[in-house]
């Protein structure tokens, strides 16, 4: 899927990659795409892409799969992981792959996030 900025007509950048990366993790997590591009044109299309925000993984993976059990936080974690990958504004994203990396690393042992704001991080996977 394209990001708001290729939409855009930007030049490729980094960020871009990111973006598609935040997707197929959203496909993943949610068993679905982020976004429902069924009966839409072109146009539209890329008006979500560039200005809707997509719903949160774990919302949308209750919505078309056996979502495994996972406590609150480990979604809440799933889902700021997932979408600060996926944001609209490039500079808001993980500056980098291996900062993805890093992050799901920290999610997969249990770790506060980067990707979650620092109060957050007290309460990390406490349930």
């Amino acid at each position: 899927m394209a990001s708001p900025e290729q939409v855009r007509g930007l030049p490729a950048v980094l960020s871009m990659d990111i973006y598609a990366l935040g997707v197929n993790l959203y496909e993943l997590i949610a068993g679905r795409h982020p976004f429902d591009f069924s009966h839409c044109t072109t146009k539209e299309v890329e008006e979500k892409i560039v200005n809707e925000n997509p719903p949160k993984p774990s919302i949308a993976a209750r919505a078309v799969i056996d979502a495994p059990a996972a406590s609150r936080s480990q979604w809440s974690d799933l889902d700021a992981l997932c979408l600060k990958a996926m944001h609209k504004e490039s500079v808001r994203r993980y500056i980098t792959v291996e900062a993805l990396i890093r992050d799901i690393d920290q999610y997969l042992a249990g770790k506060p996030l980067d990707a979650r704001p620092t109060a957050s991080a007290t309460e990390h996977r406490s349930s």
